[in-house]
């Protein structure tokens, strides 16, 4: 079985509520779990797309996609700066690696705490570790993907 969702968004803080409700609303069929962590990862998302990408017509595009056993959300932004996309994959690399991903995420909580600047990429460590989700990211030069996938059990 396959299913999609598939909502263009503004690069507008306030287009988070609508991606909240319509994920959820998507999901209602899944287990309770699955639906509040596709919530989240998409929050956090669209979140990243609104405070690393450029903004302009067609800003973000959310796609939530069942297929078989496996749940991706993905949310695709223009692309932005090259030092931050560069950022953005050393990240994804880190996560993808790390031995323990709850304790890459505590440590990277500490850090943030201590910092003044709010680029911490806090967002994907929490998709990993709260929503057990896999991290990937694609960059084409003009559009940046980022998609987070797990399994719906």
């Amino acid at each position: 079985m396959t299913d999609t969702l598939v909502v263009e968004l503004p690069s507008l803080w306030s287009a988070l509520v609508d991606v909240r409700a319509k994920v959820a609303q998507f999901l209602q069929s899944t287990p309770e779990d699955v639906s509040d962590a596709a919530v989240m990862a998409a929050s956090e998302l669209v979140e990243n797309a609104i405070k690393y990408g450029t903004s302009g017509k067609g800003d973000n595009t959310l796609q939530v996609k069942i297929e078989g056993a496996d749940l991706r959300v993905q949310v695709c932004s223009r692309s932005g700066a090259i030092s931050r996309l560069d950022e953005l994959k050393k990240t994804v690399d880190e996560i993808r690696v790390a031995p323990d991903i709850h304790e890459l995420y505590l440590e990277h909580m500490r850090i943030s705490a201590q910092r003044q600047s709010r680029q911490t990429q806090l967002g994907l460590y929490r998709i990993a570790a709260e929503g057990g989700f896999s991290i990937s990211v694609v960059d084409n030069g003009t559009r940046t993907c980022v998609a987070a996938t797990r399994s719906l059990s």
